[in-house]
This record gives structure tokens, sequence and C-alpha cells, in this order.
């Protein structure tokens, strides 16, 4: 399974940088599907529950530069509450699941990839550098002690090099 894209126009989505997760005959470095699938389950039980529990290393939890106040840290888990929990099973299921290897390969546009060193949720290792190392046109920006959130902890240093990278790939218009 693939994406749907069209030629010359940017194909997937902040946050979406994996190449494959689960483990598989060719993927040996992958992440037993097993653990996965007993995610979806914790899910399933007591979504709340899982979100309270994964609050520390989702916030970077004793990282330097990663204060966020606990009212945002409310917002945010407020919000993730609001996302419907059978499209957060079918996300998680179809972005571990889904080879996008071959797909990754092919893409020509400039690519950013902006992750933390300290993300829990999606290990560096498996995702961010792996996806880097399969796209042709791809900078890798790998922030310290960051973790999943970093869109919190490190919003003004994120904002800076997006708008850098945007400026670095702006077509200047003939004329």
């Amino acid at each position: 399974m693939g994406t749907r894209r069209r030629p010359g126009r940017a194909a997937g989505a902040p946050g979406a940088n994996y190449a494959v997760r689960a483990q598989t005959p060719d993927n040996e470095i992958g992440v037993d599907g097993e653990l996965f699938a007993e995610r979806r389950d914790e899910w399933r039980r007591d979504f709340g529950r899982w979100i309270l529990e994964n609050e520390p290393p989702y916030f970077g939890a004793g990282l330097p530069g990663c204060e966020v106040s606990s009212l945002l840290r409310d917002w945010t888990k407020a919000d993730m509450l609001t996302t419907m929990l059978q499209a957060a099973i079918e996300f998680q299921r179809s972005a571990v699941e889904t080879d996008f290897r071959a797909e990754l390969a092919t893409l020509s546009l400039p690519t950013l990839i902006v992750q933390g060193d300290a993300d829990a949720s999606a290990p560096l290792p498996l995702t961010g550098a792996r996806t880097a190392e399969l796209l042709p046109n791809c900078r890798l920006l790998v922030y310290e002690n960051a973790p999943h959130s970093l869109y919190l902890t490190h919003r003004e240093k994120l904002n800076a090099d997006l708008l850098a990278f945007i400026d670095d790939h702006a077509e200047v218009p003939a004329g």
C-alpha cells in the first residue's frame, strides 16, 4: 500500500516519517507487530489512562529545555482525547504496517524531517533517521533532548527551522 499524490506536489504530512516500523522478513530491525497490537488494545481499554501514563516521556519530563506549563499539557491531553478512538487506532495501524520504502526513494522534492533524539513515541533510529536515508533530497534535523512534543518544547527553534527551509527552497518567479 502506498500514498496517493500528484507528481511535483509535496507528499506526506508533519509527523508521518515512517519508512516501515513493523518487523517484516525484509525489515528485521523493525518492532514486533505484536507490540503495536498490544498498544491498540491498551487504547481500547482506556485511552485516557494511556495518555496519562505516557505524559512524562511525551513532554520530555526531566529533559533540559522541555518545560511546558501544566495548562498547556492539559490542553494537549484534552486535544488527544477529542480524537476518535477508531481513527487513532487505524492511523497507528497504517503507520506501522504500510511500507513506504520504495515510494520514498522516488520523491525528488526537497524534504525536511525534524525529530528529537528523546522521542519515546517514535524512536529516531526507527523513524526519522531511516526515512531520511531513503529520501534522495532530504535534510534531517535532530534536536537534542527533544521529545515527541517538540512542537511545544522547542517551538521557537522549530518555527525558525521551518521558515529557513521554506526560504531555502522557495521558487523565485521568472520575470
